[in-house]
């Protein structure tokens, strides 16, 4: 299970490197003004613009927000429920 873990990080990291990497060099092209004349492209030969690609991932971050906004709601109604009817785990 250690090792499944491991593996899970360190792909994690890794993508989170490869996009952080695109994050940089997408605006850098942005702030030069060459937004959407410099192309990026993936290993799939998908072409895209350096603003595509920052809008990309400002709607992932957006969307994880999101997500994470929803989740503490639920675990907020499950902390308060569990609080007044004295339930131990």
């Amino acid at each position: 299970m250690k090792m499944v873990t491991f593996i899970l990080w360190f792909l994690i990291v890794v993508v989170s490197l490869l996009i952080g990497i695109g994050a940089v060099v997408s605006w850098n092209n942005v702030q030069s003004g060459r937004g959407l004349d410099a192309y990026l492209q993936t290993s799939y030969q998908v072409v895209q613009s350096s603003i595509d690609f920052l809008a990309l991932i400002v709607a992932a971050l957006l969307a994880f927000f999101i997500v994470w906004a929803i989740r503490w709601w639920q675990l907020r109604d499950e902390r308060d429920f569990k609080k007044k009817f004295n339930i131990k785990e």
